[in-house]
Formats: structure tokens, sequence, C-alpha cells
């Protein structure tokens, strides 16, 4: 009998210790996992914090702002993008216009991001307007005005030939939502071969609204209207696109006004 509660004694103990053994393992690798999901986490937020983007500052349009171009070069207040590394584009201001020589292959579309632009953030509501002289022949090329959000939201308003729905010569309005990139208005509703061309883009709140004439003494003709929950600041300028061959586009200027 003694010899059976000894053993009994023995046996108790034994499970207990393991039992504690167990507990201590679960307990150290509850911390370890705990340990490495907060220095995970920290990565992560470490990692968010620096990619970051800071807030785009941009400029109340309050009275009228209009750039002229000059020998001296492009204004020093905009931003001149331009990603082509094998053959850049060429902004020319020696004759008083900018005249923008557009490498072939260029495009704001999906992936392809190397469209050369000229741009400047602004703040609010705004109404921009250029004349563009411009012949384009092959599917795509265009010129005209830009608002940029970010790579996958923007607005494209220009003087074209072709397009995405395979229209001809005339003035385009499309846009890109999330990358989803589609007409506003395309070049069979607004067709033209004039090789001068006025455009205009009245921001509103939320609505965008494009405009075009041929020239200075004709009514200006509404292209299409676009509503978006872009942010106060965008970037807003101009664009040269080719996917065939390369093409030069004028500038005779850009001017930037409050809404009426």
């Amino acid at each position: 009998m003694r010899k059976i509660i000894l053993v009994l004694t023995f046996s108790i103990a034994f499970v207990g210790c393991a039992t504690e053994t167990s507990k201590n393992t679960q307990s150290n690798t509850t911390a370890k996992n705990t340990a490495e999901n907060t220095a995970s986490n920290f990565n992560v937020n470490k990692s968010a914090e620096t990619t970051a983007q800071p807030m785009l500052k941009g400029e109340k349009i309050e009275k009228p702002l209009e750039v002229k171009f000059e020998s001296s070069g492009l204004p020093t207040d905009w931003k001149k993008v331009d990603t082509n590394k094998e053959k850049p584009a060429e902004f020319d201001t020696s004759g008083g216009v900018l005249r923008l020589k557009i490498p072939g292959g260029t495009d704001l579309f999906g992936a392809r991001q190397n469209a050369p632009r000229l741009l400047k953030p602004i703040a609010g509501d705004f109404e921009i307007e250029t004349k563009v002289k411009f012949a384009p022949k092959s599917d795509y090329q265009g010129a005209g005005i830009l608002v940029f959000n970010n790579e996958k939201n923007f607005l494209r308003f220009e003087r074209g030939f072709g397009g995405i729905d395979g229209g001809g010569s005339g003035v385009r309005f499309d846009k890109s939502v999330s990358g989803d990139y589609s007409a506003v208005s395309g070049t069979e509703q607004n067709p033209t071969e004039s090789g001068e061309v006025e455009l205009k883009l009245i921001r509103d709140g939320k609505e965008f609204i494009a405009f075009m004439r041929e020239n200075i003494d004709s009514e200006w003709k509404e292209v299409g209207a676009f509503e978006t929950d872009y942010p106060e600041t965008v970037q807003v300028g101009i664009i040269g696109i080719s996917t065939a061959e390369e093409i030069t586009a004028e500038f005779a200027y850009i001017r930037i006004m409050p809404i009426k």
C-alpha cells in the first residue's frame, strides 16, 4: 500500500510539473508572437509614414493669372514634367509662345505616364484657358489642358485625332477614374479640322465643364461636364501626347481666372 501511495504521489507531481512547463511554453510563445506582431505593426506604420505624400499646397485664384511665354524660358512657379530619358520633349519659348515638341510613343493612359506637361497646383474653383495651334493626323495625337489629381485620376481636354473610341479629327474631353479611362465627350461629338482652337475648362466645386471655340469671334461651345470629388488642390496646366510619330503643338498662353 505504501508503494502505491508513493507511485501515485510521484505521478501527480510529474503531471503537475509537465502542466506547468506547458503553461510556461505557451506563455513564452504568446509573448514572442505579441512582440513580433508589435514589431511588424511598427514597421508597417513606419513604412506608411515614410511613403506618405505631403499635402499639395495650391494657389487660390482671386484675380486673373496670365502666363505669357518669354524667351527667358518657362515660368518659375510652374513644373515641367517629362519622364522621357531617351528622347525628352522640347519646351521652346524663344518665339514668345510655348512650342512643345512631343516625342512619339508618349501617352497618359494606364501604365504609360510619360506625356510631357507643364503644371501648377491650384486651390479651389478656377477657370483655365489656352489657345493651341496643332494639326494632329495620327491615332493618337492630342494637345490641350490637363487637370491632374494623381496617376489614376485626372481629366484631359485636348485638340486631337483619334482616341479610345476611334474618332477622327476634333476636340475631346476624357476622364480617368481610379485607372478606368473613358470619354466624357469624344471627337465625333466635337469634330473640327481647324489648326487652331481655344480651350477652356471650369472647376465649380465638384463639377468640371469644358468649352471650345475655333476663333475669338465665335461663341464658346460646351463640350462636356463631369462631376468628381477631387481634393481642394489639384495640378492644372497643359499636356501633349503622341502615340504615333513626333509632332509639335504651340500654346499661345495659359490664363487662369476666378470663376464669376
